[in-house]
């Protein structure tokens, strides 16, 4: 499902006042640095690709780290 800008928009909102701290899991997840950088990049896609299917927009901090973890 590709996302149009006005969601992209939105969808860049929710995620830029975590992405220091999803950065910090992910290097303390991974030990590297280099590799933490990655496990987030592949975060956010998996997010873009799935954020359809988030029901409760509440609950988007917990979804996005629960996906990260998922993702290590």
């Amino acid at each position: 499902m590709s996302l149009k800008i006005q969601e992209k928009q939105q969808l860049i909102k929710l995620i830029a006042p975590i992405t220091g701290k999803l950065f910090k899991v992910a290097a303390f997840l991974c030990r590297d640095n280099d590799k933490a950088e990655d496990l987030v990049a592949e975060t956010f896609l998996k997010v873009c690709e799935n954020i359809h299917k988030l029901k409760d927009k509440s609950k988007f901090r917990p979804w996005v780290f629960r996906i990260l973890n998922n993702t290590f």
